[in-house]
């Protein structure tokens, strides 16, 4: 199985966030830990954001969500295919 087909079998949806998850450790490796400290005061974000209280208070479960998907796939070690042996001009008996 090689990377393109890895990605094909994952959800669109999964892969968005996977992908914001990486872009937030990306600009700093505590990112999401703050972001979620910063979900503590769920009411003040939400005004700060227009959104509402209950939008911003199912954040924290999606952040862990995704973090746990993004470490479980990166941990997930993908198999290589067999390559062709290239010959480099040494005697094969060696």
């Amino acid at each position: 199985m090689n990377f393109s087909k890895l990605l094909e079998n994952i959800d669109k949806k999964e892969a968005k966030s996977m992908l914001a998850i990486r872009n937030g450790m990306g600009i700093r490796d505590k990112f999401w830990d703050d972001f979620l400290l910063l979900l503590n005061d769920a009411e003040s974000l939400a005004e700060l954001l227009g959104v509402s209280i209950e939008k911003v208070s199912t954040w924290r479960s999606k952040i862990h969500n995704a973090l746990k998907n993004v470490k479980s796939s990166d941990a997930t070690l993908i198999p290589r295919e067999k390559g062709k042996l290239l010959k480099t001009g040494l005697p094969e008996n060696i």
